[in-house]
């Protein structure tokens, strides 16, 4: 498996042995369980559910590490989850080489997965001998930027753009009164 710099690429799996061609009720285990967590994977299920064939069964279980254990428990009890949230990993790769997941090539190349998920490093980690194990429905990244709006509203500046834009702006919103958490940004840039 190619491996990317998202560090913890939450992916829902799709596990074969639970499929049917009839409408039923999916279930689907995770870990989103704090208030914003869940509020966004009460939008995914709307979603879901607005296809019409099936409805989403909500199984949330309280910390990642409880929710996979949990996951492998039913896979390997026969009795695996519809679909289920979960880190890619050596283990995804074992239950993937396994044939305990479902090949979701043929959906990707009809959705065209490969051309509209940006960067192409986001959909590799769902890759196993070429073919798409997962859909990637939480991504982390190092290259991130969080900005306050109104901050930079009030100040007058436009928002950053990149790092150096930050470098460059800090001053001007240290100057009116607002103290970054992180010392670092205030000082960075900056000749001693």
């Amino acid at each position: 498996m190619k491996t990317s710099r998202i560090a913890l690429l939450a992916s829902a799996l799709m596990c074969s042995s639970a499929f049917t061609a009839q409408a039923a009720d999916l279930e689907v285990i995770h870990w989103w369980t704090s208030g914003g967590e869940q509020a966004a994977v009460s939008i995914l299920a709307k979603e879901f559910d607005a296809n019409g064939q099936d409805h989403w069964r909500d199984s949330a279980i309280a910390g990642g590490e409880q929710a996979r254990a949990v996951v492998m428990q039913r896979i390997l009890g026969g009795d695996a989850p519809q679909a289920a949230q979960f880190n890619n990993s050596r283990q995804f790769e074992e239950l993937a080489e396994a044939g305990m997941l479902l090949d979701l090539s043929d959906l990707a190349e009809k959705e065209h997965w490969r051309d509209v998920i940006r960067p192409k490093s986001i959909l590799e980690p769902c890759e196993v001998d070429g073919k798409i194990y997962c859909v990637p429905v939480n991504i982390h990244s190092d290259q991130w930027l969080w900005t306050n709006k109104a901050i930079y509203k009030e100040v007058g500046l436009p928002e950053p753009k990149n790092w150096q834009d930050v470098i460059d702006q800090a001053d001007k919103i240290r100057d009116a009164g607002y103290i970054s958490r992180w010392p670092w940004v205030a000082r960075a840039g900056r000749k001693t």
